[in-house]
């Protein structure tokens, strides 16, 4: 499916669009209106990185995380990673040898 959330104009408001009876559905509303943020998936769970606040979904409800920005941005790219490709890569840059 498709999960919509936040925006300039919808603020707080999440949609989920299933793709099997295409249609949407209301999910709980965000604790914090966002806009300029981005919602990816960590670990299988639906994520908001914004500039002010992280939040999660729990399944039921969204809540605010731990994980946050050091720094408050707008305007980012952010991607998925897994974490055996960052470490083949820490691997090779250490195994180069830089003249």
């Amino acid at each position: 499916g498709i999960m919509v959330a936040g925006g300039a104009r919808t603020g707080r408001s999440t949609r989920f669009y299933d793709l099997k009876t295409r249609t949407w559905s209301e999910l709980p509303d965000l604790l914090y209106g966002t806009d300029g943020h981005k919602l990816l998936l960590i670990e299988g769970v639906p994520t908001i990185l914004s500039w002010e606040n992280t939040q999660i979904f729990d399944g039921d409800r969204w809540v605010l995380s731990d994980l946050r920005l050091q720094n408050s941005r707008s305007a980012f790219t952010v991607t998925s990673v897994p974490g055996h490709f960052l470490d083949e890569c820490t691997h090779r840059l250490d195994s180069k040898v830089l003249t």
